[in-house]
């Protein structure tokens, strides 16, 4: 028996991640997959900035946004970022960021694939 995914489900804890959760619903599309994830994904491509600390140095990497969930989102960056780092994404200006933590970064075709899970996310109960 297939079962709908919430896409929000009252997690999302801060206004920007609610925001872009719904900016993409407005012009994405929804994942139909329900397996291990906690949250559906919205396809959302939009220009980001992930503001991270790369060889003890700030660093301003540009990528493109893929999807964001209510606990997360997956960028493509041409630089490899390591499992467990900390960062900030940035969409339409400075004031707009969320911090997370970088859960995976794989290689793929123009770069890396990082999938970054929000900080200060509450579990839907």
């Amino acid at each position: 028996m297939m079962m709908a995914q919430r896409v929000d489900g009252g997690v999302a804890e801060t206004s920007e991640q609610r925001s872009w959760l719904h900016e993409a619903l407005a012009t994405g599309s929804v994942d139909a997959y329900i397996g291990k994830r906690r949250h559906a994904r919205v396809s959302w491509n939009v220009p980001a900035i992930l503001r991270v600390t790369l060889d003890h140095r700030a660093r301003l990497l540009y990528v493109s946004t893929r999807n964001v969930s209510a606990s997360g989102m997956a960028v493509v960056c041409r630089e490899r970022i390591s499992a467990m780092s900390m960062i900030q994404v940035c969409i339409g200006g400075e004031e707009r960021c969320v911090a997370g933590r970088v859960m995976h970064c794989t290689q793929t075709l123009g770069g890396y694939l990082i999938g970054i899970e929000f900080e200060n996310v509450a579990e839907a109960g």
